[in-house]
């Protein structure tokens, strides 16, 4: 059972609004509110802004950040991905720009089959380099790479 009477929780929801000031005026933690919360059937006080979410989903979906959502509606970015999971939104991918300015040589050269090493000498770069630039192509590896010492 929660440490916290129901009474005295939609007090406290009325009065501090978030379940992170009723955490710290009562000092538990915040998931042990959101418990409470479930225990005695209390909404949270956002549960019930149907518009603000679309607007997150919109948003989110569109590909703007969780944390510029955040910031935009004063909530933390683990709500924002809470909402958008909870409308069926996958997380954003993030794009990454390629490591190096010789990824493309790296990755041609690792298609024709040429073993790791071997580029990394063709390249003028280091066997650890050659295989976290073939790595973040997301590639299966095909060979295992080696180090000579």
């Amino acid at each position: 059972m929660p440490r916290i009477s129901k009474e005295e929780l939609i007090e406290l929801q009325k009065k501090l609004i978030t379940d992170i000031d009723i955490a710290r005026h009562l000092g538990i933690t915040s998931p042990a509110v959101q418990y409470a919360r479930k225990v005695y059937a209390i909404p949270s006080r956002y549960s019930g802004n149907s518009e603000r979410n679309k607007e997150i989903v919109a948003l989110y979906a569109k590909g703007t950040t969780a944390p510029e959502i955040a910031n935009r509606f004063g909530l933390s970015a683990c709500m924002v991905y809470q909402i958008a999971h909870d409308a069926g939104v996958g997380k954003n991918k993030i794009i990454r720009k390629p490591l190096s300015k010789h990824y493309e040589q790296i990755m041609e050269l690792y298609g024709k089959g040429i073993p790791g090493t071997a580029i990394a000498n063709k390249v003028g770069k280091s066997l650890k380099y050659v295989c976290r630039i073939i790595g973040s192509a997301g590639v299966e590896k095909k060979w295992l790479p080696y180090i000579v010492r």
